[in-house]
């Protein structure tokens, strides 16, 4: 890497999990059926392993690595 890549690359801030506003998962949730949003609860509660509410770098490579 030459130096001034890497100066860039030691600028840029460290990525940061979003996670969307309860206003917009609220109003998508209300127009699907019921039983879709059931399922679709139950699938990321699959994916979220620790249960903090996201769906992380850490449970995707848990999921991964138990394939």
């Amino acid at each position: 890497m030459t130096p001034s890549a890497t100066t860039t690359h030691q600028q840029q801030e460290p990525r940061r999990e979003m996670r969307p506003t309860n206003a917009l998962n609220t109003d998508a949730l209300a127009r699907l059926p019921p039983a879709q949003v059931r399922e679709m609860r139950e699938a990321f509660q699959v994916l979220d392993r620790d249960g903090d509410g996201l769906v992380t770098r850490e449970d995707v490579a848990e999921i991964l690595s138990s394939l």
